[in-house]
């Protein structure tokens, strides 16, 4: 199995969240009950964890620079457990961050992980200043991770991160796979429109339990659209052991596409 959304608990991989998380992570802890996971690991732990559940491999997503030059580390050294996805920050400029995400994608990050909300000052995810941003990702054949759903930060206009606005992206980027995060809770059956509108749009569930998903969610992702979606935890937000209520939620003939082969398609264009 593939986690498409997983943060370690190293020092460093937390420093947003321990000993105190910024604003716009606070909701989140009494929210998922993290207090238990916010403590530190090793990597080596968190893997064990992973195997423990029966994940292979996991997606590590930076924020930024800085995020970068630890998530790449983390792949150097732990390369057969962990796949990178690169960030960037625009307050310091577009050029800035195409340069970031050019060296990250010509280092062999398989993509761009982008937060409207987290920006300073926070962006619409479909800001034309992003244009060149997702460009890139297309001419480096890589997907673009786009959180487009429900965030509880209320220091920030949740318009910016409206899903309606992944539609903008997809006409303009026929070629970009799109990811988005979170499958785009909170704005009902919206998300699941534009996955079947869109060939390379996906939705991935990470921070979701599958009790809280609607009935329209769950015969999409069993029926009409079992190749669209993507399981992830958000590790540390919930434990591993998410995999098993998804293993109740999803069919068994389509557990082999959830768990690995659409994570396969969203990061390299085919099954590999």
């Amino acid at each position: 199995m593939i986690d498409f959304r997983v943060r370690l608990r190293t020092s460093e991989a937390l420093e947003a969240w321990v000993p105190k998380p910024i604003p716009q992570f606070e909701r989140y802890i009494d929210f998922y009950k993290m207090k238990p996971r916010l403590t530190y690991q090793t990597p080596e732990e968190t893997i064990g964890e992973m195997k423990a559940a029966g994940i292979a491999k996991a997606v590590l997503c930076s924020g930024s620079k800085k995020g970068n030059r630890f998530v790449s580390k983390m792949c150097e050294k732990y390369g057969n457990f962990f796949i990178g996805i690169a960030g960037a920050r625009l307050e310091n400029g577009i050029m800035n961050a195409y340069r970031e995400l050019k060296k990250m994608l010509k280092a062999h990050f398989l993509g761009f992980n982008f937060g409207g909300l987290l920006q300073n000052p926070p962006m619409a995810i479909d800001d034309k200043k992003l244009y060149p941003l997702y460009s890139l990702c297309v001419d480096y054949g890589v997907c673009a991770i786009i959180h487009s759903s429900l965030h509880y930060y209320s220091g920030a206009r949740l318009y910016l991160n409206h899903p309606f606005r992944i539609d903008n992206v997809a006409v303009d980027f026929p070629d970009l796979r799109i990811v988005m995060s979170h499958a785009g809770n909170g704005f009902g059956d919206l998300p699941l429109v534009l996955a079947q509108r869109h060939p390379n749009v996906f939705l991935e569930v990470s921070a979701l339990r599958p009790k809280h998903l609607s009935q329209s969610y769950v015969t999409a992702m069993n029926k009409y659209l079992s190749q669209k979606f993507i399981f992830g935890s958000d590790y540390p937000l919930l434990p591993f052991t998410i995999v098993d209520e998804w293993k109740q939620c999803v069919n068994q003939e389509n557990h082999r596409r959830f768990f690995q082969n659409n994570a396969m398609v969203a990061l390299h264009g085919r099954k590999k």
